[in-house]
């Protein structure tokens, strides 16, 4: 009996010799929280997937930071940001409204000029226009724009100078082209890493894992006609946004992780 017993404390021993030894997980630094916008961030299968998601995960693993991905809904990651917290999010163009109550790291990413859509079926509308300000301008034309979305600050100056008529647009770009088939406004502004989800049958996964490049004259693409606008520069830079709890050397070493694996792009 007694050498029963000690054999028990024996193992009892190296089992707690076992998990004192054992490598500790390194603790979850931040959560990263992204909406579905194909493709720069998206859940594939489970998983999070998108070319900026993967470019922030690289500049994370580089930088020695643990993080966790969530999706939400974009109004829900902004009432989230206020809220506090550890989290990040993805993609975000940096703005006085967002310092606020926001960290923004070195930019992450900058993108093409933005590219006007519509109908195809419509197209006779916008005929003669090669400027957004000659579309804004334009009497009868109305522009689908998600609630509280950003486009740069050029964009939101002849918006905010010319006034053009707007509607409610959801966030989904499949929802967003639906209405736009259907009438409910005339014409989107878009990326011209988006254009390839205006095709229905386009690629999925892994295959979103990289920017498209963007037309370079109109173009039909499947039902819609895709116009470049000859007054819009390259896209705003698009940054990493952290909660103010983050701390200061989180975003030290985020943007030294962002320097290694991206370089340097201009704010």
């Amino acid at each position: 009996m007694e050498r029963f017993a000690s054999l028990v404390l024996a193992a009892l021993a190296l089992l707690v010799f076992s998990a004192a030894a054992a490598p500790a997980q390194p603790p979850r630094q931040a959560t990263v929280v992204y909406f579905e916008r194909p493709p720069y961030y998206y859940t594939h299968q489970g998983q999070p997937g998108g070319f900026l998601l993967a470019i922030a995960r690289n500049a994370f693993e580089a930088a020695g930071l643990e993080v966790g991905y969530e999706s939400a809904p974009p109004k829900r990651i902004m009432a989230r940001m206020h809220e506090g917290g550890r989290l990040c999010s993805v993609g975000w163009f940096r703005t006085p409204e967002r310092e606020a109550f926001a960290l923004f790291s070195v930019p992450i990413y900058r993108g093409q000029p933005l590219v006007l859509v519509a109908a195809w079926h419509g197209r006779a509308r916008l005929a003669g226009l090669t400027t957004l300000a000659e579309v804004f301008a334009a009497p009868g034309l109305t522009w689908g724009v998600p609630g509280g979305y950003v486009y740069g600050a050029v964009v939101d100056e002849l918006r905010a100078r010319l006034e053009p008529r707007v509607a409610d647009a959801p966030v989904a770009l499949n929802q967003m082209l639906a209405m736009l088939a259907a009438g409910r406004f005339d014409y989107l502004l878009l990326a011209p890493e988006e254009l390839p989800l205006l095709d229905p049958d386009g690629a999925v996964g892994e295959e979103r894992e990289q920017p498209a490049q963007g037309p370079e004259s109109a173009a039909r693409h499947g039902d819609f006609l895709v116009l470049p606008l000859a007054d819009l520069p390259d896209g705003p830079a698009r940054h990493i946004m952290c909660t103010p709890g983050v701390g200061p050397a989180f975003m030290e070493r985020l943007d030294q992780g962002i320097r290694a694996t991206v370089g340097p792009l201009a704010p």
